[in-house]
């Protein structure tokens, strides 16, 4: 596909579309998320080509909010929760579908 890779992801009202290095989210409350315009991705001739800059700024999150008392986490332990109950999702359908 030109451009890379689309991958579009549903949960309930909630959906995920993940376009080269571009990440847009639909939350069921009406609320958008988008993210990642200028990120280096993995496209094309290499696809594992791709940067560090989502872990290195989830540890700068971090490593402000256990230093910090004014900059709390990004995602509390409910969001990450909720995640990890959709990724669970996305494995469980890959499984069923083979």
């Amino acid at each position: 596909m030109p451009g890379g890779v689309r991958l579009r992801i549903a949960r309930h009202s909630d959906a995920v579309i993940l376009v080269g290095d571009s990440l847009d989210v639909a939350l069921h409350d009406g609320r958008r998320i988008t993210a990642g315009a200028n990120l280096t991705s993995g496209t094309g001739s290499d696809p594992m080509a791709f940067g560090h800059d989502l872990h290195r700024r989830l540890i700068e999150d971090f490593l402000k909010a256990i230093t910090s008392t004014d900059h709390p986490l990004t995602v509390d332990g409910e969001a990450a929760l909720q995640a990890q109950a959709f990724i669970s999702d996305i494995l469980s359908a890959g499984k069923q579908s083979l």
